[in-house]
C-alpha cells in the first residue's frame, strides 16, 4: 500500500513538480488519459519523473516515433522563446526532423493531420496514384501549400516501400523495405547501388559493384559468424567464413563451395577433402608443432596417425571415437606396440635397433618382463615399473646367467653353461668372480682372485679325488693331487705338462717318477719298511734293478742336492716340514729328518 504525501505547511517552498503531490497510484491514471503527443511532450518537460514512468510502463502514446517529434517542437519552441524574448512563437518543424520520422518503420500517415496542425508551415503529404500492382502511396515534404521532395513511395498492392533522400527532382533511393528484408543504397539518382541488405533472420549482406553488378562480398550472420565471397553478380561464392572461435576456407564454384580448411583461434589448423556435403577431415595441425591425419567418410573420421613435432610418430586403429594407439615410432629408431582400449592403452613390446623388449601391466604401470637382444641373447626382467632388475640372461650358445640385486646392480651370481656345467659368482655388479664351477661329469672346480683373473685352486672329481693348482689364470698347473684310497700324487712342470714326480701311497710306500708327462716312468720306490728300490725301462714297462735298505746320509745328501728346489720344497711338505728357504737349507732339513 502507498504512502500518502506529507500535508504541506505554510513554511515549505513552493514545489517544483505539482504532479508529485498527487498519490503515485493516480501519476499512471492521469498519464493514460493523455491522448495528444504535444500534451504527452508537455508532462514529460514538466514533470521528467513522469516521462520516464510512462516510458518504462510501455504506453504507447510515448512510444511512437511522433512523441519524439512533439518534444523535438517543444523544446524548439522553448530554446526560441528564450532567445527571443517578446517576439512571436513560430510553430515548425525543421525537414531532418521531418525526414527522420518518414524513415521511421512504424511512422504512418495517420499522423499528417496533427504534424500539419502543430508545424502548418512544414510538414508532410500523402498521394496516391496508379492503378493494380502499380498502385502507391508517395509521401513528400510539403511547404505550406506546395508539395516538395518525395520522401518515401509505398506499393500498396505489394507492401514494399522506397525510402529516398534528396532536394525534389534528384530523389534517390537509399532504402528498400521487403517484407523479409531491407536493403540499403547508395549512389546519385538513376545509378542507385545495392551497399547492404538486412535480412528478418538478422543476418547483414554488404555488397560492392556498380548499379546491375552488384555483388555480395561479405555477410554477417546473426549468431556473429562472418561470411566473405568472390566472383562477379549471381557468381559469387564462399571463401572465408569468419566463427567466433575460428575460419573456414572454401574452394570451388558458387553452389559447389567445399570447405578445405579451417583454422582456429588457438592455432589448430583442420583440412578437409571431398565435394560440398560431404566434406571429411583428413588432417589436423596443432599449435605445439604436431600432425594428425585421418580417414573416413564425413562425421565417422578417425584419426589413423598422429606425428609430433619431435619426429614421434603414433598409429591409430578403431573407429570415430574410439581410436587406440597400436604403434608408436620415435625419432631414435625405436618401435613401441600397444594394446587394449582407447585411454587404456598399454606398452606391450618396443622394438629397438637392437633388440625387442616386452611388457606386462596396465597403462601407466607397464614393467619390462623381457629383452630379445639381435644377436639372440634373452634376458628376463622382475619388479614393478622404474625397478625392473634383471634376473636372467639365456645366451645364444645355450648358456644362462643367474642375477639378483636392486635395478642397476644386479650380479651375476650363477651361470648354466650348455654342456650342463654350473658356475658360481661371488662380489658386487662388474666386479663378480667365479668360486665354483661344477661340471656334468660331477667334479667341481673352485677359484680364487679377482674377476678376469679368476684361478683354478681346487678340483674335486665325482670320485673324490682333490686336485690343488698352483699359477695364474690360464697357466694353473696342478701341483697335487688326493685321492678317495688315500694316495697322493705331486706334480712338476707348467701347465699342460705337468709331471708326476712323486706319488705317496697309503700303504706308506712312496714312488719316484721320471720323464715327460704322460711318460712318467717309477725310478725309485721307497717302502714303508725302509727298503729302497731302483727301477729302469719305459712307463709301464719299469722293472726293478737294485733293491736294498735305506740309504745313508752321505747317499741322501748326495740325492738331495741333485733335485731341484721345488722337488725338495715338495719332499719337504711331504715330510711336514717347512718349505721356505733356499735350495741349501731346504737340504739341511731333510737331512736333520
Amino acid at each position: 500500500m502507498s504512502r500518502s504525501p506529507r500535508a504541506r505547511t505554510v513554511d515549505d517552498a513552493p514545489p517544483t513538480d505539482w504532479l508529485a503531490e498527487l498519490p503515485p497510484e493516480l501519476h499512471l491514471r492521469i498519464l493514460e488519459g493523455v491522448d495528444d503527443f504535444s500534451d504527452c511532450a508537455a508532462f514529460s518537460l514538466a514533470s521528467p519523473r513522469l516521462g520516464l514512468l510512462a516510458l518504462r510502463s510501455g504506453l504507447a502514446r510515448f512510444k511512437d516515433p511522433l512523441f519524439a517529434v512533439a518534444m523535438r517542437l517543444l523544446l524548439t519552441e522553448r530554446l526560441l522563446a528564450g532567445a527571443f524574448v517578446g517576439a512571436p512563437i513560430m510553430d515548425t518543424l525543421n525537414e531532418a526532423t521531418l525526414r527522420a520520422y518518414a524513415a521511421d518503420r512504424r511512422a504512418t500517415a495517420d499522423h499528417f493531420p496533427w504534424l500539419a496542425r502543430v508545424s502548418p508551415a512544414h510538414c508532410l503529404s500523402l498521394e496516391v496514384t496508379g492503378a493494380g500492382a502499380s498502385r502507391a502511396e508517395y509521401w513528400r515534404l510539403r511547404r505550406g501549400e506546395e508539395n516538395d521532395a518525395m520522401l518515401r513511395r509505398r506499393l500498396l498492392q505489394s507492401g514494399t516501400v522506397q525510402h529516398y533522400e534528396g532536394g525534389r527532382g534528384a530523389e534517390r533511393m537509399v532504402r528498400l523495405v521487403l517484407p523479409n528484408n531491407v536493403v540499403h543504397y547508395e549512389g546519385e539518382r538513376g545509378a542507385e547501388r545495392v551497399v547492404r541488405q538486412e535480412s528478418a533472420n538478422g543476418s547483414v549482406s554488404y555488397y560492392e559493384g556498380e548499379q546491375g553488378a552488384e555483388r555480395n562480398v561479405r555477410t554477417e550472420s546473426a549468431n556473429g559468424n562472418v561470411s566473405y565471397f568472390e566472383g562477379e553478380q549471381g557468381a559469387e561464392r564462399v571463401v572465408r567464413v569468419v566463427l567466433r572461435g575460428g575460419i573456414q576456407y572454401y574452394e570451388g564454384e558458387r553452389g559447389a563451395e567445399r570447405m578445405v580448411r579451417v583454422e582456429f583461434a588457438d592455432g589448430t589448423v583442420q583440412y578437409y577433402e571431398g565435394e560440398r556435403g560431404a566434406e571429411r577431415m583428413v588432417r589436423t595441425e596443432l599449435p605445439d608443432g604436431s600432425v594428425a591425419y585421418f580417414e573416413g567418410e564425413r562425421g565417422a573420421e578417425r584419426k589413423v596417425r598422429a606425428v609430433s613435432a619431435d619426429g614421434t610418430i603414433t598409429h591409430y586403429e578403431g573407429d570415430n571415437g574410439a581410436e587406440r594407439a597400436v604403434r608408436v615410432d620415435l625419432p631414435d629408431g625405436n618401435v613401441q606396440y600397444f594394446e587394449g582400449e582407447q585411454g587404456a592403452e598399454r606398452v606391450v613390446r618396443v622394438v629397438l635397433r637392437g633388440g625387442i623388449q616386452y611388457y606386462e601391466g596396465e597403462r601407466g604401470a607397464e614393467r619390462m618382463v623381457r629383452v630379445e637382444v639381435a644377436d639372440g641373447t634373452v634376458q628376463y626382467y622382475e619388479g614393478e615399473r622404474g625397478a625392473e632388475r634383471m634376473v636372467r640372461t639365456e645366451l645364444p650358445d645355450g648358456m644362462v646367467q643367474y642375477y639378483e640385486g636392486e635395478q642397476g646392480v644386479e650380479q651375476v651370481v650363477r651361470q648354466v653353461s650348455a654342456n650342463g656345467s654350473v658356475s658360481y659368482y661371488e662380489g658386487e655388479q662388474g666386479a663378480e668372480r667365479n668360486v665354483r664351477t661344477e661340471l656334468p661329469d660331477g667334479s667341481v672346480a673352485y677359484f680364487e682372485g679377482e674377476r678376469g683373473a679368476e684361478r683354478r685352486v681346487r678340483m674335486v672329481r665325482a670320485d673324490g679325488a682333490v686336485g690343488h693348482c698352483e699359477g695364474e689364470k690360464g697357466a694353473e698347473r696342478m701341483v697335487r693331487a688326493e685321492y678317495a684310497n688315500g694316495n697322493a700324487a705331486y706334480y712338476e712342470g707348467e701347465s699342460g705338462a705337468e709331471r708326476v714326480v712323486r706319488m705317496e701311497l697309503a700303504n706308506g710306500n712312496v714312488q719316484y717318477y721320471e720323464g715327460e708327462k704322460g711318460a712318467e716312468r717309477v725310478v725309485r720306490m721307497e717302502l714303508a719298511d725302509g727298503m729302497v728300490q731302483y727301477l729302469e725301462g719305459e712307463r709301464g714297462a719299469e722293472r726293478m734293478v737294485q733293491a736294498g735298505a735305506s740309504e745313508d746320509k752321505a747317499a741322501a745328501e748326495k740325492r738331495y742336492k741333485a733335485m731341484r728346489v721345488a722337488e725338495l720344497r715338495s719332499e719337504c711338505e711331504r715330510l711336514g716340514l717347512a718349505t721356505t728357504g733356499v735350495k741349501a737349507a731346504l737340504v739341511a732339513r731333510l737331512l736333520a729328518a
